[in-house]
């Protein structure tokens, strides 16, 4: 794992050990999107996990029916993240990915608990962070692998967005490329 993404890893699994206790699902889906530039760079499956998963726990904590259930389990849910990252900063990977594996059998068993509708948003949520992985670069069959969602879920989600329309470049007008180039060679003076 690079040392960059191991950091950020360590920094959001700290921030979200804390806001899961605190019940703050707003910004546990903010910070769920500050390792995505991770994945797009470094091609990295354990960002793109992070965010999936910070992600979820959010979106089902937000949901007041499940608070109660949500609570129960909090304790657990934090726990387990506290190891994950105390694995992680001892550079122990396994162990990292152990913990990690225990977080999403907990998360399980609080959509397990709760019922299907919380499955449903632990699958929503599975795609809406594809469409921002995806977003950020990566194939649209990588994040459908890693996720474990079809692509064609993927890309009727994008579709119902903005997201294909999004240009990252802003072009100027032929007229105003043309003035600035008059202005460079000094022509029209």
């Amino acid at each position: 794992m690079e040392e960059e993404v191991r950091e950020d890893i360590i920094s959001v699994l700290k921030e979200a050990e804390k806001l899961i206790l605190n019940l703050d699902s707003q910004r546990l889906k903010q910070i769920s999107d500050h390792t995505l530039h991770n994945s797009s760079t470094y091609q990295d499956e354990d960002s793109i996990l992070i965010a999936t998963l910070i992600y979820s726990i959010g979106k089902i904590s937000e949901k007041e029916k499940y608070q109660l259930s949500f609570k129960a389990f909090a304790n657990e849910i934090s726990k387990e993240i506290n190891l994950a990252c105390n694995a992680l900063e001892k550079k122990d990977e396994g162990g990292y990915r152990y913990r990690i594996k225990q977080v999403f059998k907990a998360l399980n068993k609080l959509v397990d608990n709760i019922g299907v509708l919380a499955s449903e948003v632990l699958h929503h949520s599975k795609i809406k962070k594809a469409s921002r992985i995806f977003e950020h670069g990566i194939s649209m069959g990588r994040v459908s692998k890693l996720l474990g969602i079809s692509k064609w879920e993927i890309m009727d989600y994008i579709g119902h967005t903005h997201i294909h329309d999004i240009s990252e470049v802003k072009t100027k007008s032929i007229s105003r490329r043309l003035e600035d180039v008059k202005k460079v060679f000094g022509v029209g003076k």
